[in-house]
């Protein structure tokens, strides 16, 4: 508890602008986090850089601002951070593209526990359609794995 207060007081200090809200980003991680029972979740930090970002390393979850502001709902947010905690929870040391695959995948489950609806999460991924690299595959590949059409 001591953890979540900590966090709740970490984000309200921060301003956001952006569709999603400060009090979202809250409410959404810790719903994901009661809903899918996780036990010693990660610290939440909101990261002001303009990058479209976020990261799992460590016993840290980080988003930026960035990409807050490119998320249009908190289904988006949900899929954004059931992702991240899916990297924490898997033990993903660097990132391939199956640790992708499997991150999302695993974030399809914490968000359908906490029903939010996984598509309109990943509408962020069509809308973005990064081509991938090393470490990412393509974002039409990644939302066509989660059954989205």
């Amino acid at each position: 508890m001591r953890k979540f207060i900590l966090v709740i007081l970490l984000l309200l200090s921060f301003q956001v602008s952006a569709q999603v809200s400060r009090e979202d980003v809250i409410e959404v991680y810790i719903t994901l986090i009661i809903a899918n029972h996780l036990k010693d979740a990660p610290n939440l930090t909101i990261v002001n850089s303009e990058d479209d970002n976020a990261y799992s390393y460590l016993n840290q979850i980080g988003i930026t601002t960035g990409m807050l502001k490119a998320l249009n709902n908190r289904e988006e947010l949900a899929r954004v951070l059931g992702h991240e905690l899916g990297h924490y929870y898997l033990h993903h040391n660097g990132s391939t593209p199956t640790h992708e695959f499997q991150a999302d995948a695993q974030a399809s489950r914490y968000m359908k526990k906490a029903h939010y609806n996984v598509c309109k999460g990943a509408e962020y991924l069509a809308r973005r359609n990064s081509e991938g690299g090393m470490t990412h595959p393509s974002d039409a590949d990644r939302y066509k794995a989660l059954g989205c059409r």
